[in-house]
């Protein structure tokens, strides 16, 4: 799940919300992070586009 890409009416429903996802066994990460996790290498042209992205 991509907990900054969550949103609620509220800060505290958000919370129990990615609380209750992670009970039921999600696994938690950021846009960052998933992107560069698919990337697998931190080289070449598309590592560079993506760096770019985020930056």
């Amino acid at each position: 799940m991509l907990v900054d890409c969550v949103s609620s009416r509220t800060e505290r429903n958000s919370q129990i919300g990615i609380q209750k996802m992670m009970q039921l066994g999600a696994k938690v990460t950021s846009v960052e992070m998933a992107l560069y996790e698919m990337q697998q290498i931190a080289k070449g042209e598309t590592f560079k586009a993506i760096s770019k992205l985020i930056k």
